[in-house]
């Protein structure tokens, strides 16, 4: 089956959750296409589809390891909503409890809500799309400090900047569905080259010809956000 035979693709062209446009970020790095798991969880084919492709690599991971009895969500202050709004479908067609990280949640007297966590607990964190690995691995962290376990992280897209080898590194294996090398074969995402954050939270940019090309394409406010996180 090729990609544009694929039912994932489908469904992710159907409700338009790739943009291919000037992106920014929620890190503010530019990008030459966006994706938003958001326009796919307001309908009930997409809802339902969605939710049976994270089901079935948590069913994969519970297969290896059945000590699995915990999914983590991941709460945001900005950007997409993320898989939060599956929560309920996934939870009812596991059968696990669900947790969700408040992650910049500061003024909050808690940074879970839903199953509290426990030394006892091995925890899947379910995420929509994987980037820098920045916001999944302080997710990890606040679970990890209420002594429970993070073998595995599910997302639906893996961007492929980095961010799988900076979670692996930390010890958390990264199962997803559906990878950016994917969409650019299938001619959903611009073959352009994005750039890459290493294991150490820099900044590894692309080619400087890609960067000058992309610049024209800004406005002048953006190029000055463009030149604050390239390292030149």
């Amino acid at each position: 089956m090729n990609n544009r035979e694929d039912p994932l693709v489908a469904i992710i062209r159907k409700y338009d959750m790739v943009s291919k446009s000037n992106w920014a970020l929620a890190r503010g790095m530019p990008s030459k296409h966006f994706f938003d798991i958001d326009k796919g969880t307001y309908a009930p084919d997409s809802i339902r589809f969605i939710a049976s492709k994270y089901v079935e690599e948590i069913k994969e991971i519970r297969a290896k390891k059945p000590e699995i009895d915990r999914l983590a969500f991941i709460e945001k202050d900005f950007g997409t909503v993320g898989a939060i709004p599956l929560m309920s479908e996934i939870v009812s067609q596991t059968g696990i409890d669900a947790t969700v990280i408040r992650l910049r949640k500061e003024m909050s007297l808690v940074n879970q809500k839903g199953a509290k966590l426990t030394d006892k607990n091995s925890v899947v964190i379910v995420s929509d799309v994987l980037t820098s690995g920045e916001s999944i691995e302080k997710t990890s962290q606040i679970i990890k400090s209420h002594g429970a376990k993070v073998p595995y992280v599910i997302v639906l897209y893996d961007r492929e900047q980095g961010g799988k080898k900076r979670l692996e590194q930390s010890g958390i294996e990264v199962q997803t569905s559906l990878t950016r090398r994917q969409l650019v074969e299938s001619g959903d995402v611009p073959c352009e080259s994005e750039a890459q954050f290493s294991p150490e939270d820099e900044v590894i940019p692309p080619p400087q010809t890609k960067i000058k090309e992309f610049e024209e394409c800004l406005s002048p406010k953006s190029r000055e956000v463009l030149k604050s996180v390239y390292i030149r």
